[in-house]
């Protein structure tokens, strides 16, 4: 497995750069005619990529090495694992502020921006063992409280005890039923073993540097600042989906009339 981070070269070549931005127009002190300009450049964009996708196009294809998620998820603040190349790709959006800077305390870079990429290699680490017999995943399986079931047969060793613990104490705590266990092991599984990777990473470079404490964090260890930094992450992850939920199902408005 590699890791690709940032633009991939063949994206910074000038010769694709200016292929890809010769139709971009942009008019100085005209704001609203920029919205409309890139409007149209984006609809232009859309309708390349639709017709390098059919038979007999002869355009200039884009380059593969890195760059399809580049081209395609641009706008998506997260890294992802790569399939096909067997990659982890991290894009140049979660590269700069306010989700990276140099400046940052490593804790707090290792539960933002780490654990994302620890989720992207936990993804590529299933990839291969799930896509053989994925739909064991749902299969409806009957939990007693004192049984060692294995609930998850096609995830390999290091998943299965991890993601049965999951299920087991989802079921018996009554936090949801048997199908939205199965629904959702896999990416709680993901999201428990993405912190427990970046945790240790985080442990094992802290023993070869210098102990500091972070101003008004007196009072804090970097493992505290670690989880500190994951929870507000997963707060800004998460605020949004609840107000949509919110706007969709709820049975009052958000806002006053």
């Amino acid at each position: 497995m590699t890791i690709q981070v940032g633009y991939p070269d063949s994206a910074l070549e000038e010769s694709f750069m200016e292929e890809k931005h010769n139709k971009m127009f942009v008019q100085k002190n005209d704001f609203f005619q920029n919205i409309l300009y890139g409007i149209a450049f984006r609809r232009e964009v859309m309708e390349q990529q639709l017709l390098s996708t059919s038979s007999g196009y002869k355009g200039r294809s884009i380059p593969q090495e890195g760059f399809s998620n580049w081209d395609e998820e641009g706008f998506s603040s997260r890294a992802i694992y790569e399939g096909g190349a067997n990659r982890v790709f991290v894009p140049h959006q979660i590269l700069i502020p306010p989700f990276f800077e140099p400046g940052y305390p490593r804790a707090v870079l290792y539960g933002t921006i780490g654990v994302e990429i620890a989720e992207a290699v936990t993804e590529g680490l299933l990839a291969e063992d799930l896509s053989s017999d994925v739909n064991k995943l749902h299969e409806p399986v009957e939990v007693h409280s004192s049984a060692t079931t294995s609930f998850i047969e096609p995830l390999p060793p290091f998943a299965e005890e991890t993601a049965n613990c999951i299920k087991k104490t989802v079921v018996e705590k009554d936090l949801a039923t048997m199908d939205v266990a199965n629904r959702t092991v896999l990416d709680t599984f993901v999201q428990v073993n993405a912190v427990r990777l970046s945790s240790q990473a985080l442990a094992h470079v802290s023993v070869e540097s210098p102990h500091v404490h972070q101003p008004a964090l007196e009072d804090f260890e970097s493992e505290q600042i670690f989880f500190l930094s994951y929870g507000q992450k997963i707060c800004t992850l998460m605020t949004p989906q609840e107000l949509d939920a919110l706007d969709t199902i709820g049975k009052s408005l958000r806002d006053s009339v």
